[in-house]
């Protein structure tokens, strides 16, 4: 039976992400480490960072901005401008880099397993 999960935003602990410096997550659930075909965190890049070009080879990577501001490179898109209420998908293996984070950037994130691979 699958079990109601429900995690207090204010006392989600937050911790540096492993590899981009500018970038602090509050996992929600699932983890990369257990291959999870559905993994959400919130968020958070520091006033003027970013995080270098990378990819999600095995799953979309879904943004929802909750505040603050943000440049996304996205390869074949360019620069896509996004602010608080956008909502953005990057399809699996579509080369990316966040950058220039303005205000205190904050986003839902969410990195599932595309339905039509």
């Amino acid at each position: 039976m699958s079990e109601v999960l429900l995690k207090n935003g204010r006392e989600t602990p937050w911790a540096d992400h492993p590899q981009f410096a500018d970038v602090r997550l509050a996992p929600l659930m699932g983890n990369f480490q257990d291959d999870a075909p559905l993994v959400c965190a919130l968020v958070r890049i520091a006033e003027g960072g970013g995080a270098p070009e990378h990819i999600h080879a095995t799953q979309d990577d879904i943004v929802f901005v909750l505040r603050g501001q943000l440049t996304m490179w996205i390869d074949g898109r360019d620069e896509v401008e996004l602010q608080a209420g956008d909502f953005l998908r990057i399809p699996a293996g579509r080369s990316h880099r966040p950058h220039h984070a303005g205000g205190d950037f904050l986003a839902f994130n969410l990195w599932a397993r595309p339905s039509n691979p």
